[in-house]
């Protein structure tokens, strides 16, 4: 589940829209890293109850502006992930 504002052109273009999210994270100390990319289709919350249970869910947006109070929530029907070794070096400091 994510919040958006109402009206956005993510609000409105993933309405039940096969999307993907994807998140990635590297460790610099073992120069190691994940991937996961989660496909499914996105969808409006609209029911009362399904509203007041995602409210108690640390939904918090990282971008400024607005009222983010349109809550998405995306299937997951498939999963991929993966390790990798980091293509950089780790900075001496």
């Amino acid at each position: 589940m994510f919040r958006t504002v109402a009206g956005t052109t993510l609000a409105n273009a993933v309405q039940n829209a096969v999307v993907a999210f994807e998140i990635d994270d590297i460790d610099p100390w073992s120069t190691t890293g994940w991937s996961i990319v989660v496909v499914g289709h996105a969808r409006e919350i609209t029911r009362p109850d399904q509203i007041a249970r995602a409210e108690r869910l640390p939904l918090n947006r990282w971008q400024h502006g607005g009222v983010a109070e349109t809550i998405l929530r995306m299937s997951s029907e498939v999963i991929n992930g993966r390790t990798f070794g980091a293509a950089y070096e780790v900075a001496q400091g």
